[in-house]
């Protein structure tokens, strides 16, 4: 049997495992196998077969199965992967901004423009909250000690040092994603 065919066999035996697999994260490890392969190497069913996991309960699974998709190259799943960019999972909508981006395909660009948008809006409402945050940022008061226990009280309950880095760890996820769906809709309109 020529190398060709033994990765052939090697992507139908993923498939059928993929298929079967129970755990998210036996579907997570078959779907990163799956991206190893040249495009070339999938049956029109075994890329049916793994396209109906872009509908996977797991967030984790359909991020995959879209970085699997789009390492295909193919115009075909186009139309399934603009339509994971309503997912509510950010990450699941940057995994298929990437892959519209590896397929470059120009009718993916208002879904791209669209989903760029929510990012901004998300960018901005992170960067608000984090404003907020600081609005009820401990003070020393000198000449009235009652007022900083009491600022240091509420600081305590608010959790506001948790509250602070938490919301600078969500500014920079979004903004990184942000930037993956820049880049995936210059791919699309042919400016990278």
């Amino acid at each position: 049997m020529d190398t060709s065919e033994e990765n052939h066999v090697t992507v139908q035996s993923l498939v059928d495992k993929l298929r079967t697999a129970g755990s998210k994260e036996t579907k997570k490890e078959i779907l990163t196998w799956l991206v190893r392969h040249e495009p070339a190497e999938f049956s029109p069913e075994n890329l049916q077969i793994i396209t109906s996991f872009l509908h996977d309960p797991a967030p984790s699974v359909r991020s995959r199965t879209a970085a699997v998709l789009g390492h295909c190259k193919s115009s075909a799943f186009v139309r399934p992967l603009t339509e994971l960019l309503e997912d509510p999972d950010d990450n699941v909508v940057c995994s298929a901004a990437v892959a519209l981006g590896e397929i470059a395909d120009p009718s993916a660009a208002p879904a791209l423009e669209a989903a760029l948008d929510r990012f901004q809006d998300g960018v901005a409402a992170a960067e608000d909250k984090k404003a907020r945050q600081r609005l009820i940022e401990p003070r020393i008061y000198p000449n009235d000690p009652v007022r900083t226990v009491l600022t240091f009280h509420w600081r305590d309950r608010l959790g506001h040092d948790k509250a602070e880095s938490r919301a600078e760890r969500r500014i920079a996820d979004t903004t990184s994603k942000l930037q993956a769906v820049q880049a995936a809709l210059a791919k699309c309109k042919g400016k990278l």
